[in-house]
């Protein structure tokens, strides 16, 4: 499969910045400090405590709540971790549930690595950010990244240009679908973007949720028939803005339940 796929073509690449230089949050320290911990313990000691007595299922619920009503690209989304280091088997029972690893964002660099790896081949929750000052290391993950892009199931994406759109869609077709895309994010923060006629055509069918910021109309109608949700986000001059494409839009919409505009 990785025949298939290849790298993005960046702009004034420079060698990737070795991982040791890197600083590393309290999730990669914690991470290795714990594995470190119980790799050093004698074999005696790893007794069964009651707390390793809580059913698998109900450790996954745990985990699982610790995780609502937090934003999965912060921060804060991934001190449910922590809930992994209590045990030998807590962190097991977190490594086997591949769902816990599901969200990843590209800026997270080697933690991006590391949660693609242990979600398996569940499906995932991307976030791709494509920026003419991506770094080294960055740059693999985005690569790495679109290499699993055939089994997310919510893409969200922040480009620059419309050839970096081009290129992640071109990704879908030429590895395939394995999960049905459901829920598509695209945002250009600078200029105006337009989608390519042919923008993600094996989504065509399954997307049920579009949000997109600064990205011109009219979108490809075979996009839109589809989906329940439109989400448009728009930050450049009102005048640059077609009302009557925005209409013609509309009606390609025949399943749409809401409509959100923001300008």
């Amino acid at each position: 499969m990785n025949a298939l796929l290849r790298p993005l073509k960046w702009k004034n690449r420079k060698n990737p910045q070795p991982e040791a230089e890197l600083e590393l949050d309290q999730f990669v320290e914690s991470d290795r400090h714990f594995m470190y911990q119980d790799a050093s313990r004698p074999l005696d000691s790893h007794t069964r405590s009651p707390i390793d007595s809580i059913p698998s299922e109900i450790l996954e619920m745990i985990f699982l709540f610790t995780q609502t009503d937090m934003y999965s690209w912060e921060y804060e989304y991934r001190k449910w971790i922590y809930c992994a280091h209590v045990s030998r088997r807590w962190r097991r029972v977190s490594l086997s549930f591949k769902h816990l690893w599901t969200s990843v964002h590209t800026i997270w660099c080697h933690i991006a690595h590391t949660f693609i790896r242990r979600s398996g081949n569940a499906p995932l929750t991307l976030r791709i950010a494509l920026r003419s000052d991506t770094s080294g290391l960055e740059r693999q993950t985005v690569d790495l990244a679109l290499m699993h892009i055939y089994r997310t199931r919510e893409l969200h994406l922040h480009v620059e240009g419309v050839e970096e759109l081009s290129q992640i869609s071109s990704s879908f077709l030429q590895i395939g679908l394995q999960t049905p895309l459901e829920i598509l994010d695209v945002r250009s923060g600078l200029l105006p973007l337009e989608f390519p006629p042919d923008i993600f055509n094996q989504a065509r069918g399954s997307l049920l949720s579009l949000t997109v910021m600064n990205v011109c109309f009219p979108y490809p109608p075979a996009f839109l028939r589809s989906i329940t949700r439109l989400h448009i986000i728009w930050y450049q001059r009102p005048g640059s803005l077609n009302l009557i494409s925005f209409l013609d839009m509309l009606n390609c919409c025949t399943n749409l339940v809401k409509l959100e505009f923001c300008n």
